[in-house]
């Protein structure tokens, strides 16, 4: 367990969360809207001792505000949509090094569009087909001078295939394959720092399967 330079154990960090939202739902329109704008304050975050550099103290603080947003949608019975966005913007508001400086590994703008079809009626009746991309923004790091620097940002495409089984008498049944990263692309999701990045997820194929009595 990590000590300060005293040999006194930390203690548990502290958050408190500020949080607003609103949501509207036409009369006339198959359409729910939604937003939020938030504020996460993090206390006795552990900070480089300005008398020990081996050490750290408890006294830094990380403020996150951002801003969420999401729309959806059915075109018609057949055509859904999802959209959402959000935005971030985190600093370090107390630290005896980086003080002012954005948070690492957390991306500033992020947003993901989603569409699926659902056939009724035919003779895949209860077949589900969609796909949709996620965006993430670039985030910031530190090199080991304490210089900033950025990880690019990525866009990858997932999808997904199922099948209600209410037409064989099971109700609240279904069975499908979701597709993560649906092209295998290739990326770095963050760096802590810049001798510690991390690859992104590689494709995923996860099966599932739901059933109701």
């Amino acid at each position: 367990m990590d000590t300060s330079a005293n040999g006194q154990t930390f203690i548990p960090s502290i958050g408190k969360q500020y949080e607003a939202g609103v949501k509207y739902v036409p009369k006339d329109r198959p359409i729910v809207l939604t937003g939020a704008l938030y504020q996460l304050t993090k206390n006795n975050n552990l900070t480089p001792d300005p008398d020990n550099a081996q050490f750290s103290v408890q006294s830094g603080e990380i403020r996150s505000r951002g801003v969420e947003l999401e729309a959806k949608a059915a075109l018609n019975a057949n055509v859904n949509l999802i959209a959402s966005y959000t935005y971030t913007d985190a600093k370090y508001t107390k630290d005896n090094t980086y003080q002012g400086k954005p948070t690492t590994e957390i991306p500033k703008h992020m947003a993901s569009l989603w569409a699926d079809y659902t056939f009724h009626e035919t003779a895949v009746s209860g077949l589900t087909l969609g796909s949709g991309v996620r965006y993430v923004g670039s985030s910031s790091s530190f090199n080991s001078d304490n210089s900033t620097f950025k990880v690019p940002d990525y866009t990858l495409v997932d999808a997904t295939i199922k099948y209600d089984l209410a037409r064989f008498g099971l109700p609240g049944s279904s069975v499908g394959v979701n597709i993560n990263n649906l092209f295998d692309k290739t990326y770095v999701s963050s760096c802590y720092r810049d001798y510690a990045c991390y690859w992104g997820a590689e494709r995923q194929v996860v099966a599932t399967a739901t059933f109701r009595f």
